[in-house]
């Protein structure tokens, strides 16, 4: 069962995964959203690109 799991060259299954996540901050961070919400100066409405 453990071999099944196990990423190439790691030990363990949580380290691919940890690794992973840190990858993920580092595009998220990189990255630009596909989409953009901006909030109205009331703070009421949300507008999305030029609609709400």
């Amino acid at each position: 069962m453990r071999k099944k799991y196990i990423i190439a060259g790691l030990q363990l299954v949580f380290d691919e995964f940890l690794s992973l996540c840190s990858y993920g901050c580092v595009m998220a961070r990189l990255d630009t959203p596909a989409f953009l919400l901006r909030w109205s100066e009331d703070g009421r409405t949300v507008y999305y690109g030029d609609s709400f």
